[in-house]
């Protein structure tokens, strides 16, 4: 298996390829300290798995796999992540991640996930047992009404004005797909346009206030 790391802190990158690195079916052939510095590694490498922190120095692992799925990268990825927080897990599987650790995972159940991820299948820390269960995790209701994570994730990119094109580019989606989505939001939060579904994620805090644009 071709592993790239990716991780801010260089001792615990470092420390997870020494760990890594001893496994004889996992090769390390790349890392990086950054978002910014991973994408013509990924490209020129194509790992099968790429390790992420969930926070980067200059964004998250969420935005790692956007960047992957940008580039048509068949690399499957594994988040890491402090937060024993199910919301963060159901949230990174929502936007494509195959796994989401606990940093307080230890060395043999490191490598047993990245060949659990490796061979196709999901792997969630063992805090996360119940979320397996659970075809389509939901956030928090937003005004009453209940959005599932990509509905979530959909909106938000409205509420940045950006084209069924580029949602359907971020999220790893057909046009077709993200269009159905719309759809749906739309006439689950009771507007007529992506606009005012762009205002109403403002308004019920789903995105901050400065992200909003009223580009359609």
């Amino acid at each position: 298996m071709r592993l790239v790391v990716v991780e801010s802190r260089s001792l615990i990158r470092e420390g997870l390829c020494e760990l890594l690195s001893r496994q004889k079916d996992i090769e390390v052939v790349g890392t990086a300290a950054s978002l910014a510095a991973s994408g013509a590694m990924l490209a020129q490498v194509r790992p099968s798995v790429v390790l992420a922190a969930f926070e980067l120095a200059d964004g998250s692992g969420l935005d790692l796999i956007s960047k992957i799925h940008r580039a048509r990268l068949l690399s499957r990825v594994l988040i890491v992540g402090s937060e024993p927080d199910p919301v963060l897990a159901r949230r990174a599987l929502a936007w494509g991640a195959a796994g989401y650790l606990l940093d307080s995972v230890d060395g043999d159940e490191l490598a047993g996930a990245i060949r659990v991820v490796a061979a196709g299948a999901v792997v969630l820390d063992h805090a996360f047992s119940a979320l397996a269960s659970s075809p389509e995790p939901v956030q928090p209701a937003r005004g009453h009404i209940y959005l599932t994570l990509r509905e979530e994730q959909i909106l938000e990119c409205l509420a940045s004005g950006w084209s069924n094109r580029r949602i359907a580019d971020e999220c790893a989606l057909s046009v077709r797909t993200v269009e159905g989505h719309i759809s749906k939001l739309l006439t689950k939060l009771g507007v007529d346009s992506r606009v005012e579904a762009a205002l109403w994620a403002v308004r019920h805090g789903c995105v901050p206030a400065q992200r909003h644009s009223s580009q359609p």
